[in-house]
């Protein structure tokens, strides 16, 4: 498995939050970390463990709506879109999802 970087912090500000969650990032909360550079870190369930400490990180949980839009979706977009679609059987044929390809064409 290849290295992934990440941004430590005891906690994010919600607007930081909710951008990430809209763009379909894997944001995880810990407010009780303990890491620096280098540290050998593994997300196991719902912790974290740093493998350079020995030490286990509780993770603390995104509201349920939160984690279906970045685990289903990939994004608020993407998620909104799926879920038109869900609601709206006839969407192909009255050119909807047509517009929301569009949409999501020019914001890409």
């Amino acid at each position: 498995m290849q290295p992934k970087s990440f941004l430590k912090g005891h906690g994010f500000a919600r607007i930081f939050l909710q951008n990430a969650i809209n763009l379909g990032l894997r944001t995880i909360v810990c407010a009780t970390i303990e890491a620096k550079e280098g540290d050998e870190m593994e997300i196991v369930g719902e912790a974290i463990i740093n493998k350079s400490l020995a030490k286990e990180f509780p993770i603390l949980p995104l509201p349920k709506s939160r984690q279906a839009i970045i685990a289903a979706a990939a994004g608020l977009i993407s998620y909104t879109r799926t879920r038109l679609v869900e609601k709206s059987p006839a969407a192909a044929e009255t050119g909807a999802q047509r517009s929301l390809v569009n949409l999501t064409t020019q914001t890409a």
